[in-house]
């Protein structure tokens, strides 16, 4: 299994960037929440860094191909990209927001298989799936 903590201090070094113990801590972060929104990243980070070295650190991480911005529930939200983490679609809760990493290697493999027929070679793809989180649909009265 590949140490991404250290792929990530390799690409660092690679390109001329310092490995500093707020990188690595916000790395970490990432690993661990998953998608954010930059208010949280944030938010949940205010004691490694102040507001400017964090944006900072967001804007190299997104110049490295560290992170990626997508839009999921109509929110903006920040993850790792697919080279520091599975590849992964989301599921997102219309009514709280919530949102969680899904994983559909059946369906992964079924659309690459209908592009290779359609004569498409396969560069990226996302998939976003919303309703009800089991919470919220308990909790709404029809």
């Amino acid at each position: 299994m590949i140490d991404m903590t250290a792929k990530f201090h390799s690409l660092l070094r690679d390109t001329g960037r310092s490995v500093t113990r707020s990188r690595t801590l916000l790395f970490e972060y990432l690993q661990a929440s998953g998608a954010v929104s930059p208010k949280q990243f944030m938010d949940d980070n205010a004691k490694i860094a102040d507001r400017a070295s964090l944006y900072r650190s967001l804007l190299l991480f997104r110049e490295l191909g560290v992170v990626e911005e997508r839009l999921t529930g109509g929110k903006k939200l920040i993850e790792l990209t697919d080279s520091y983490d599975v590849h992964h679609h989301h599921f997102t809760c219309t009514h709280c927001g919530r949102t969680v990493a899904i994983t559909m290697p059946k369906i992964e493999a079924a659309l690459v298989t209908l592009c290779e027929r359609e004569g498409f070679e396969v560069q990226g793809h996302m998939i976003e799936v919303s309703g009800l989180c089991d919470q919220c649909a308990k909790n709404i009265k029809p």
